[in-house]
């Protein structure tokens, strides 16, 4: 597994950011970036230019996961970044209609997460 892809990192609930941040660089993974919301990844990424994998929320304030997947795949730079959604709701249709890639409901078991994560950046 490829851990020195950067990863974007979007969450509203601070101690999901923090506790997922440090779960991954446990892991290995270093390059980390984390916004509380949609409208601040996008920025984000726009600054960042080289992140390979957004992993988000559904429900967020401003612009939630879902729109902000919208946003992603419409925009030609960054339609082919993976995007993988952690989330409460249990109906995942919405979300992989929009063009994420993995949906998981929350609690995510990490294993399952660097499991697929490894099979996109092996």
């Amino acid at each position: 597994m490829d851990t020195s892809i950067k990863i974007l990192l979007v969450d509203d609930d601070r101690f999901l950011r923090q506790a997922t941040q440090a779960l991954l660089r446990v892991y290995g993974f270093d390059s980390i970036c984390v916004e509380k919301d949609g409208e601040g990844a996008l920025q984000r990424l726009r600054i960042e230019g080289d992140v390979k994998l957004v992993l988000t929320d559904w429900n967020m304030p401003l612009v939630d996961g879902v729109e902000l997947t919208r946003m992603i795949r419409a925009t030609p730079e960054f339609a082919r970044l993976k995007i993988i959604m952690m989330s409460g709701q249990t109906d995942s249709r919405e979300p992989m209609a929009v063009g994420v890639d993995a949906y998981f409901r929350k609690p995510v078991k990490i294993e399952s997460l660097l499991e697929l994560i490894g099979m996109y950046f092996s």
